[in-house]
């Protein structure tokens, strides 16, 4: 009896359609007048569990589709952008520099040569510069030394690694004469300049 049905072609048509449809209205729409024996082969068969995996395999795959796109739409927006940024700073490294221009003196009739003086940068502005750049590429706009003397400020003999008594006190005496027991941390002055003011 159930030799008259193409199975595979039902399940594959069964499993690619609609997560909503149930089998009994899947068995109607293909004219089976006993939706049993296709219920039976949809159990058997697992048509349910490969219809969720099919849709579910769908739905990655289209989100994968649009990341990749987003993501190629980025990588086009970034890389215009670039052209015009780098065009600009060429613009801006030509008007840094002074212009000689032909003018015509009414007066007179005569032409005469005049020029433009370039742009002005400021030291401030040419680090501002320098920090967006920074971030377009990528690049850390700051860097950070962390330094370690590996020295235990701890008094103790020679040789053990620790900083013998005598040390501690030259450097104690030194950091006196530089101001750093009258004043917060970090406000000592250097060696013969005037004492920071503290607010």
């Amino acid at each position: 009896m159930n030799s008259k049905y193409d199975w595979e072609a039902l399940e594959l048509e069964f499993v690619t359609g609609p997560e909503d449809q149930s089998v009994r209205s899947f068995a109607a729409a293909n004219g089976i007048d006993s939706w049993s024996v296709v219920n039976d082969q949809a159990n058997k068969r697992e048509w349910k569990r490969k219809r969720a995996e099919h849709h579910a395999d769908k739905r990655r795959k289209s989100i994968v589709a649009i990341e990749d796109a987003t993501a190629e739409k980025i990588a086009k927006v970034k890389t215009d952008a670039l052209d015009v940024i780098h065009a600009a700073i060429l613009k801006m490294g030509l008007d840094l520099q002074d212009r000689v221009v032909l003018d015509y003196d009414h007066s007179t009739g005569k032409q005469y040569q005049r020029t433009i003086p370039g742009q002005t940068v400021t030291p401030a502005d040419l680090a501002k510069l320098v920090d967006k750049l920074l971030v377009l590429t990528g690049s850390p706009s700051a860097i950070q030394e962390n330094r370690n003397l590996g020295l235990n400020l701890n008094g103790g003999d020679a040789g053990s690694g620790e900083v013998p008594p005598t040390i501690l006190e030259l450097l104690a005496s030194v950091a006196g004469e530089r101001g750093s027991s009258s004043g917060d941390v970090g406000r000592a002055t250097l060696p013969g300049a005037s004492r920071a003011r503290t607010n």
